[in-house]
């Protein structure tokens, strides 16, 4: 008269009756001891590393269990997360048995490393990958500066200057590099000139009275898309450009960086 189908856990005492067609009958006890012990395997052996810019949040993993089937992964962590971490899975079978598994979140953070360019007025973002910059004076209350929202920041003044880079939403500050060459070069730079601009036809002229190494023209997230020539004058053929504004990148003999902007109409 007792169950023969248990889905439970514990202990069970079944009692089998042995009744023959002449009234005649025995009794027989048996235990039945119904007891997990086996731990919820994860789905996946080894969870994938998680890199992300600013923040993460995952989703949790699963397990499979002889008993319970399909669990969910639990975590003390709590997302999103904005720092390298470990974060750790928890399976629970609901009969006293667990198992764990990790999973490692890398934040990189942005990249806001600078570097001086030659001739020490010009500071430029190593991140190319930004979606926006906006260079400041750290002198000055950290004011944005004019002209100040490229890749690459030519200093008019004297000065201390950070630069704000936002990446896919995340946004982070560079060190305040210290620019003390401004002025420096101003005689050099009058003998600096580039014609006709706008340029109208495909070509233009640099002149310089003095030695130079190296022409280069920029866009104006301040990337080099051009590396014109390497005498002192000259023409320069620009027909294969995109109409708009550019920057003409001049390195003197003496490593002396000159910089005039020029429009591109053709």
């Amino acid at each position: 008269t007792d169950p023969v189908s248990y889905t439970t856990q514990g202990t069970f005492t079944v009692t089998w009756t042995y009744a023959d067609a002449n009234g005649n009958s025995s009794t027989q006890t048996q235990t039945v001891i119904v007891d997990d012990v086996t731990a919820p395997v994860a789905d996946v052996t080894s969870l994938a590393d998680v890199t992300e810019l600013c923040s993460a949040t995952l989703t949790a993993p699963m397990a499979t269990d002889n008993c319970t089937g399909t669990i969910t992964g639990t975590t003390t962590t709590v997302f999103p997360v904005t720092a390298t971490t470990t974060v750790t899975w928890t399976y629970i079978d609901g009969n006293g048995n667990t198992s764990t598994q990790d999973q490692d979140v890398i934040i990189t953070g942005v990249d806001v490393t600078t570097t001086t360019l030659v001739g020490g007025v010009e500071i430029s973002a190593n991140n190319a990958s930004g979606d926006s910059y906006q260079w400041i004076d750290c002198n000055n209350g950290n004011v944005p500066v004019g002209n100040g929202t490229n890749q690459n920041y030519i200093a008019t003044a004297n000065g201390s200057y950070a630069v704000i880079i936002n990446q896919e939403g995340c946004i982070d500050t560079s060190a305040c590099v210290t620019i003390a060459a401004v002025g420096i070069d101003d005689i050099v730079k009058e003998n600096f000139n580039i014609y006709p601009n706008p340029v109208v036809d495909g070509t233009f002229t640099v002149s310089f009275e003095g030695e130079i190494k190296n022409i280069e023209l920029q866009d104006l997230q301040g990337r080099i898309i051009k590396v014109l020539h390497s005498t002192s004058t000259g023409q320069v053929n620009v027909g294969d450009l995109a109409r708009g504004k550019y920057f003409v990148r001049v390195t003197t003999a003496t490593n002396q960086v000159l910089v005039k902007s020029i429009i591109i109409m053709q």
